[in-house]
């Protein structure tokens, strides 16, 4: 095989359905035997080609075998839970503006849920106020229940330095795990009116190939998404078009 495919060979049409079953084949064996590794992109519920549904983190264990998150560089847990359950109790429970981090945080496993029996995809909160106010900090602080709260493009809070199409791009797959892009100051070329309608649509756009054919849309998202700002972020998309 790896002399034929390092050629460029193309596979006559004849051929196509053996070749296919061959390496259908092959792929069974491989699996019998461990040695092959699967990995996951999506975070939170994921429902099965049997229709059972798990909810995806580190790792879980599917039809096909166990699973891992794909990257291998993010962590989900550091410490340990006492350490945090003091943490909570310490800084987090006496303090209002806390508290409800908490219950946002966690509200994205419901919010997710009840997008299969309502019009609701996703909701879009958005933590406004001056810089230096703890916007990140919340932000970082609900991403930590479900991960890693390092702030990077391939984490749980996310940034705008992407094009908006990479953005919504990160989002696939995502459902229950809360969506936190931080400090939607810095996307000043993004059209904030589209950027809000299609996070809460929880589906990216139907787009079409070079040859006008329709292509595979990505996996959709649900549940909570949180963007921090230094102003209302619905005001800076009414003042972009003008309203």
């Amino acid at each position: 095989y790896k002399e034929f495919l390092s050629n460029q060979y193309y596979v006559s049409f004849k051929y196509v359905n053996h070749f296919r079953d061959h390496l259908s084949d092959v792929l069974q064996q491989l699996q019998q035997k461990k040695l092959v590794a699967y990995t996951h992109r999506s975070l939170g519920f994921y429902e099965e080609l049997s229709g059972s549904k798990v909810f995806l983190l580190k790792s879980a264990t599917l039809n096909s075998g166990k699973t891992n998150y794909h990257d291998p560089n993010f962590s989900f847990t550091l410490g340990d839970s006492d350490d945090f359950d003091k943490f909570l109790s310490k800084e987090i429970i006496p303090r209002p503006e806390m508290q409800l981090a908490l219950v946002f945080g966690l509200s994205s496993v419901l919010s997710s849920y009840i997008e299969h029996h309502t019009d609701t995809k996703t909701i879009l909160l958005n933590a406004c106020g001056a810089s230096s106010t703890g916007k990140t900090t919340m932000a970082q602080f609900m991403a930590s229940l479900w991960g890693n709260p390092k702030i990077s493009n391939h984490g749980i809070v996310r940034t705008f330095n992407s094009t908006k199409g990479a953005l919504l791009n990160s989002l696939e797959g995502t459902n229950g795990v809360p969506i936190i892009l931080d400090d939607s100051t810095t996307a000043q070329n993004f059209n904030k009116t589209a950027l809000i309608y299609e996070i809460t649509q929880g589906e990216g756009r139907q787009r079409l190939s070079n040859y006008g054919q329709s292509t595979k849309q990505g996996l959709p998202w649900s549940g909570l998404a949180l963007i921090t700002s230094e102003t209302p972020i619905v005001s800076d998309a009414e003042t972009r078009q003008g309203i």
